[in-house]
């Protein structure tokens, strides 16, 4: 199976620190990245400070259900906890995200494998463990997404927040952005505008340190400030002007253009700009990771 380039974070609940350390060597060879902890708290703690960067868990089946418990108050049940909580995390925030159970005991596979619904790995069984990881991150849409537009979806994944994530996921899902449906297409204007938007407030961010002030007419006047000391190209330029003055334009309510269907832009120019949105990202990627 084909995989991205770009490397996946994943978690792992385990409590002995030199299980931690070999499985993150492992995992890191094939390209996952690996934030260990050895209780729940913080398990939960990291997943609510970045609920979209981890795409997988994997579950030791004894560990300590909060920081600092002495060394043998490790207990399996800890698990049925650990994972309604899991459960209920994926629901409030819409996730998809798998987990298994990973254990150096044969009794407490047998034990947990009644009254769990995950998978259940034994130790010392890292590579199909790993396989299993890269198959069930691969069954989503944001590996889909990476993997047909790695330069649009690799610099989103690093840059965006989850808001600004969601709508252009959203776009690009089914190729969206392709829609003939009229009430599709101004939203996917709209979301090309919020897109183009919370691009270059990133770069008005990390490359420019903030010289351009928010304001609502940022979008233009961060391009302009770029143009004028010629660090835009003029295709990148070009296609977020368009963006900016047709998606502005039609993609919210004015009654001259709302009352006229046949006015607004087609499908096939929607999906113009968003393809050509390919380049505006590269763009943004090479000012950001060289500054």
């Amino acid at each position: 199976m084909s995989r991205p380039d770009k490397a996946i974070n994943i978690l792992l609940y385990e409590d002995k620190p030199d299980y931690s350390a070999s499985f993150r060597t492992t995992a890191q060879k094939q390209r996952i990245l690996t934030k260990a902890t050895d209780n729940a708290d913080e398990l939960l703690e990291l997943l609510k400070s970045s609920p979209r960067k981890y795409v997988f868990i994997v579950l030791d089946a004894r560990a300590f259900m909060h920081e600092g418990q002495a060394v043998g108050t490790e207990d399996e049940m800890n698990l049925i906890k650990i994972i309604q909580d899991l459960e209920e995390f994926k629901r409030q925030n819409h996730l998809t995200l798998p987990y298994c159970i990973n254990t150096g005991f044969a009794d407490l596979k047998l034990r947990l494998s009644n009254k769990v619904s995950c998978p259940i790995f034994e130790k010392g069984n890292e590579a199909e463990l790993i396989d299993h990881i890269w198959i069930e991150y691969m069954r989503t849409d944001d590996a889909k997404l990476l993997m047909e537009h790695p330069e649009i979806f690799g610099f989103a994944t690093d840059h965006f927040d989850d808001a600004a994530y969601a709508v252009l996921a959203n776009l690009f899902t089914g190729k969206k952005y392709l829609s003939l449906n009229i009430a599709q297409r101004v939203n996917n204007l709209a979301a090309l505008r919020r897109t183009a938007e919370h691009l270059m407030d990133i770069i008005n961010n990390d490359y420019l340190g903030n010289v351009v002030p928010p304001s609502g007419s940022r979008l233009n006047d961060i391009t302009a400030y770029l143009n004028l000391n010629q660090d835009i190209p003029v295709h990148v330029f070009s296609t977020v002007t368009s963006i900016r003055k047709i998606a502005g334009y039609f993609g919210s309510h004015t009654p001259s253009t709302s009352q006229e269907i046949a006015a607004y832009p087609s499908g096939e120019l929607i999906g113009g700009l968003a393809s050509s949105l390919k380049d505006v990202f590269i763009w943004a990627h090479t000012l950001c990771s060289h500054h």
